[in-house]
């Protein structure tokens, strides 16, 4: 195959990839898509793009929805106490109840006792 057809093919994908997320984030009632791009404090979620290029976890899509306290450089470092990248994301939420659904990867064990040890603290 012609290597500009691949490339334009990877793209239309990740544009369609893009848009069900954008879509679904509207749908679920998390926001808005113009408050999520100029990142708005009224609203609990935002489409992130920390995984953009698939480098934060490979097996995630390129947008996320998180929590719009939580900046892109914090799940950076935050992803690595979890089994191959995948933190805690936004997949649903109860339109009656507002609950959301998350999805992630088990914890690494020592990652965990890692990130709430004090530096400072002896070891045992």
């Amino acid at each position: 195959p012609d290597q500009s057809s691949l490339t334009l093919s990877s793209t239309i994908r990740s544009n369609v990839v893009e848009r069900a997320c954008c879509r679904d984030y509207q749908r679920l009632g998390l926001g808005t898509l113009s408050n999520s791009l100029t990142r708005s404090k009224n609203e609990p979620f935002r489409i992130s793009t920390v995984n953009r290029m698939y480098t934060v976890c490979r097996s995630y899509p390129g947008l996320l929805i998180v929590p719009q306290s939580i900046p892109d450089s914090t799940i950076q470092r935050i992803c690595r106490c979890y089994r191959q990248n995948r933190f805690p994301v936004v997949c649903w939420r109860n339109s009656r109840t507002k609950a959301v659904l998350l999805r992630s990867a088990g914890l690494h064990a020592k990652g965990v006792v890692g990130f709430f040890k004090s530096p400072n603290a002896p070891s045992a």
